[in-house]
């Protein structure tokens, strides 16, 4: 089986090692001279025509930034003859309509790995399934192409709405996190006395503030529900700084007994946060 590679960022160069690992013949197409030369210099060819980089494959996996996605996707469909196209993007609003209107030949599979270049293998990953023919046919090309992950068939809403506090949730509260934490002046005490809620946070900022400026901004740029969300967050902090002004202890309190409550009724938290 061929497989075609096009974008080769962090994920998409490790996704050609995990196919070329399972004894798949993969091309990998990049626009960057340097990591076609990284690519070829692991023993899979890279290419820098899209044309070569499709021809003959039986699957063409498209690891873009969304913002380039549509016009990738566009392009591959008028070049390829036959074959699987996949989307691994993270929003799919963007593409799904232009996946629906490849022609009969294709075979389109959108899909949105939940994990990322760090993980050991595809096994006991989760890969969201977002059906766009065929559920069952499409559900077993995944399969077929990466074996023992775990998928989730979800709508394209469904997909899209989560991801507003899923993705854009932690990358507008990591750029706001940033800006506060450049005021530390001394790094090496708050590493040492840091604790266990800190260095989740650490966490989060280094799973979103390592993506590329392209990944980062598609995330914020093309959900619809960001402008929304960015709204009441704002009216939160509002809240907030509000009752703290007052130096009130007993209204801050109030405050802080209601949010508690909130939690405690948000189940799907605590057992993500337990899992």
């Amino acid at each position: 089986m061929i497989v075609s590679v096009i974008g080769l960022g962090a994920f998409g160069r490790w996704l050609t090692r995990q196919f070329h690992a399972r004894g798949f013949q993969v091309k990998g197409f990049d626009i960057d001279p340097g990591k076609i030369e990284e690519l070829r210099s692991s023993g899979i060819n890279g290419y820098s025509s899209l044309r070569e980089a499709i021809e003959d494959s039986d699957i063409i996996l498209v690891a873009v930034p969304i913002n380039r996605v549509s016009s990738v996707l566009e392009e591959v469909s008028k070049h390829l003859a036959r074959g699987v196209v996949i989307d691994v993007s993270s929003l799919k609003k963007p593409v799904y309509s232009i996946m629906k209107s490849f022609p009969e030949n294709l075979k389109p599979v959108c899909i949105h790995p939940l994990f990322g270049p760090t993980a050991s293998g595809f096994k006991n990953e989760k890969v969201a399934l977002i059906p766009v023919r065929d559920s069952l046919e499409e559900r077993r090309i995944v399969e077929n192409l990466m074996p023992g992950v775990e998928i989730i068939e979800v709508t394209v809403d469904e997909h899209d709405d989560a991801m507003v506090y899923i993705l854009s949730l932690t990358h507008l509260l990591s750029i706001a996190i940033t800006n506060i934490l450049k005021e530390v002046k001394d790094g090496k005490i708050i590493e040492e006395l840091s604790g266990a809620s800190f260095k989740h946070m650490c966490r989060m900022l280094n799973a979103t503030l390592t993506e590329s400026p392209d990944t980062f901004t598609s995330i914020l740029y093309y959900n619809s529900g960001t402008k929304q969300l960015s709204l009441n967050l704002l009216r939160q902090f509002n809240e907030i700084t509000q009752t703290i002004s007052r130096e009130d202890y007993t209204n801050l309190r109030k405050m802080v007994e209601e949010k508690l409550g909130i939690y405690s009724k948000l189940d799907f938290v605590r057992k993500i946060a337990s899992s």
